[in-house]
């Protein structure tokens, strides 16, 4: 670990980064103060003042006013930072700020809803990192040498969550988990971060429960496939999708607001995905919106009981 720290600190000085992009460069940072540390290498402990890019300080950070006024405006034009649309559940209000937060590319915007694409991932290793910088020197050393506090309490955040290792694609390790309970209370939370760690702030904070994304059928080499339906995936299986069948749903097209017909709709029995079938005709290249009506998006539940967040959902055919 010493030598890919001075590895890892070598590219930083020739002018190297680590981006932000999903969860394919974290660590870097904790590698290079680890082995600084252990070398007395004043250089590499004072990384906390370098202007190098590193992965984990791009995607940790705390909810601002500024955050949520961004997201309020999103939310009455119906579309968020990506052009999909916006539903409440993903975006911040006012009971956040301050909140210890992780985005994918805070750049390009950010989403609070738990289920976000990568969160998991970086939720399987970020608490474990920071525990160990937490513990390493006197009186939070090596916590002061990082010098980015959001990354520390988005961990205790991650953590207070039981549910954690019961729905995570990428769980955190039990080592990793069986350590933090073991010696996390040796170390305090920050006073002013502190309130978000109690089940009645998580309670306000927690995203819905899960949202749909489309699959689009595609062949080898190919694009949109009209023989084949257009197929929306959950992130989380839902009880029973059946009300879905009969259901009024309305596709519209972006390019010139157009009504697209749905011939039917179809859904799997371990509910899974919901199909929409249109004529072979129906679909030119281009983004649509589709929006199931709201008595039949209220059946819908996971295993938990919990909503999906929304009734809505933007797919592109190429």
């Amino acid at each position: 670990m010493v030598q890919l720290g001075i590895d890892f600190a070598g590219i930083a000085d020739a002018g190297g980064f680590w981006h932000t992009d999903g969860g394919h460069a974290g660590g870097r940072k904790q590698t290079i103060l680890f082995a600084g540390l252990l070398l007395d290498d004043a250089h590499m402990m004072n990384l906390g003042q370098w202007k190098t890019e590193f992965h984990d300080d791009g995607q940790t950070f705390y909810v601002t006013e500024e955050d949520v006024k961004k997201d309020e405006e999103r939310l009455a034009s119906g579309k968020n930072h990506r052009g999909e649309p916006a539903y409440p559940g993903a975006v911040y209000t006012r009971a956040m700020i301050g909140m210890p937060e992780w985005s994918f590319r805070k750049t390009d915007g950010s989403d609070a809803a738990w289920e976000l694409n990568y969160r998991i991932i970086n939720n399987s290793y970020i608490p474990a990192f920071a525990l160990a910088l937490a513990l390493t020197g006197d009186e939070g050393q090596a916590r002061k040498f990082y010098n980015h506090d959001a990354y520390f309490d988005y961990a205790d955040r991650v953590m207070v969550r039981e549910d954690i290792l019961k729905y995570a694609t990428n769980n955190p390790p039990i080592f990793g988990v069986n350590m933090w309970r073991a010696y996390r209370g040796l170390v305090k939370p920050a006073p002013d971060t502190a309130r978000w760690y109690t089940p009645d702030i998580l309670a306000i904070i927690d995203a819905p429960a899960f949202h749909m994304w489309t699959m689009q059928p595609r062949n080898r080499g190919g694009g949109y496939d009209p023989a084949k339906p257009i197929r929306i995936a959950l992130t989380q299986p839902a009880t029973d999708l059946t009300a879905l069948k009969s259901a009024n749903v309305t596709v519209t097209a972006e390019r010139d607001k157009t009504t697209v017909t749905v011939e039917r709709v179809e859904t799997d029995s371990e509910g899974k995905h919901i199909d929409f079938h249109f004529a072979s005709d129906a679909l030119r290249p281009g983004r649509y919106f589709a929006e199931i009506d709201q008595a039949a998006y209220d059946t819908i539940r996971d295993s938990r009981g919990r909503k999906m967040s929304s009734n809505k959902v933007t797919f592109d055919v190429k």
